[in-house]
């Protein structure tokens, strides 16, 4: 079983990106045309469950994942790469760069969940579930609270939209308890992996600068951080200029 993806470009350098919790790779789309295709290649994988991955059955955690992308990159013969991952993809990059960190050039994390998880309050849980599985109403409101209260509602309904006709629902639920259960912190501690952490100013504060000066940053002494000023949670779709142009700055000084 290999994962689906998508190729963009025909570089030397290769890359392989993967998508946030309420999108497929898709999510990318409005990014594409900045890409630096004639240094980089790019694939876009989507995860068991979601896009050309959908009908791939798994238990959806974070070794799977990561073993998951790293038979993609065997199967499209990528050696040594750069890894892009938003938000819980970015969680599965840090597991990526536990195991085999010789194989990867640098890691750009996009509004990351890091590697000690975001742990739900149990007041949020009934909420959030109802969300993920078919409550279009309670989705719309927290992509909302993700992104500042701050977006028109057309953008909510269209985000969520997508996050039902890209997915599983089965497979929303099960990396939901990945990110939100999982703590592989203990692996990260000395992690020389160059990281560029990218970080929305109208997140929420589990992805606020002050979560990752407690977490990432003090892990990893090759951490960077770029906060995007007109961005929330989905700066692949809110900012997607600016966004490749950070990433592609950083992935050239680490090529």
């Amino acid at each position: 079983m290999v994962l689906g993806c998508t190729l963009v470009g025909n570089g030397q350098s290769k890359v392989i990106v993967s998508h946030d919790w309420l999108s497929d790779c898709s999510a990318y789309e409005s990014m594409m045309p900045y890409l630096d295709t004639d240094q980089f290649t790019f694939a876009f994988a989507d995860l068991r469950g979601y896009g050309k991955s959908k009908k791939i059955a798994g238990v959806c955690t974070v070794e799977e994942a990561s073993d998951d992308l790293f038979v993609l990159a065997e199967s499209l013969n990528f050696g040594r790469f750069h890894f892009i991952g938003h938000s819980m993809s970015a969680m599965i990059g840090q597991f990526m760069a536990s195991l085999h960190p010789e194989r990867i050039k640098s890691l750009s994390l996009i509004t990351p969940i890091a590697a000690s998880g975001s742990p739900i309050p149990e007041v949020m849980l009934s909420f959030i579930q109802d969300a993920t599985r078919s409550n279009d109403f309670f989705a719309e409101q927290m992509v909302n609270f993700m992104s500042g209260n701050r977006l028109t509602p057309t953008f909510l309904k269209y985000k969520v939209s997508c996050w039902r006709k890209t997915s599983e629902m089965e497979a929303r639920l099960a990396y939901l308890s990945m990110f939100s259960e999982t703590n592989f912190s203990n692996r990260m501690r000395g992690i020389s992996t160059p990281i560029l952490v990218l970080l929305g100013a109208h997140d929420a504060e589990a992805n606020s600068l002050e979560m990752m000066k407690k977490t990432i940053l003090t892990w990893c002494p090759k951490t960077e951080v770029s906060i995007i000023e007109n961005a929330g949670h989905y700066p692949t779709q809110e900012t997607p200029v600016y966004l490749a142009t950070l990433i592609d700055a950083f992935q050239k000084k680490h090529d």
